[in-house]
């Protein structure tokens, strides 16, 4: 959240579309943004554009599942196992689709290193992603999207005071980066749970949006100070 924050006050625009952000930037209406690796390598056919993985970034599968009450479940079950087998990674390997296999690519493949990185990741805890879902959404709409405006202000202020001083600001830069809930709550499914209750989300958004403020306030002040 600190990565998003701090980069934040260069956002054109949010969008809820994740292949929307790699269309944005190949049409020239922004220079980078985040965006998965798949949505990005579909365009990576024009020079002009590149791709780069986070330090530590994470493998995320495409999930195919049998439904439970299919009335085609041998056939479904058949795809599954065909998609798994040599020839159905070696298919996906080579179509057009911008995903990794998960059978290992060959030595002399130029995706291949890249996979191996990927897949040495530790593996996501799923339960408590999907446990997290609503403190996230709820977190990143608070922090970033209802108050976009204010951010750039501030950010364009930091980044106007380091760059007179010639000196990082890392106190100020603190306040605009933290976040109003720590590790040990972001963890705890029961308080996580509490989050399907509309009136306790409510609630806490109405305080983060006060904590964010605050925080603001605070840095700006600071930076005036040093004026």
């Amino acid at each position: 959240m600190a990565t998003l924050l701090a980069i934040s006050g260069n956002l054109v625009t949010i969008s809820s579309r994740s292949f929307g952000v790699a269309d944005k930037i190949k049409s020239g209406l922004g220079v980078a943004g985040p965006v998965i690796d798949n949505y990005a390598n579909l365009l990576l056919n024009d020079p002009n554009l590149a791709f780069t993985y986070f330090p530590y970034s994470a493998v995320s599968p495409t999930y195919v599942a049998v439904l439970k009450n299919s009335r085609h479940a041998d056939e479904a079950r058949a795809f599954i196992h065909y998609l798994l087998s040599p020839k159905g990674q070696r298919i996906l390997a080579d179509a057009n689709t911008g995903k990794y296999p998960v059978a290992p690519l060959s030595a002399d493949n130029p995706r291949a290193a890249q996979q191996q990185r990927l897949m040495a990741q530790p593996p996501l805890n799923y339960r408590l992603i999907l446990k997290r879902q609503q403190l996230v959404q709820r977190m990143f709409d608070t922090a970033i999207s209802f108050r976009l405006a204010q951010l750039k202000d501030a950010w364009r202020a930091l980044h106007s005071a380091e760059t007179r001083l010639k000196r990082p600001l890392p106190e100020i830069r603190a306040l605009l980066t933290s976040v109003p809930v720590d590790a040990a709550s972001s963890e705890d499914e029961t308080w996580l749970a509490q989050f399907d209750n509309k009136s306790f989300a409510e609630q806490k958004m109405m305080e983060w949006q006060i904590w964010f403020l605050n925080n603001q306030r605070l840095a700006i002040h600071k930076l005036e100070e040093l004026k």
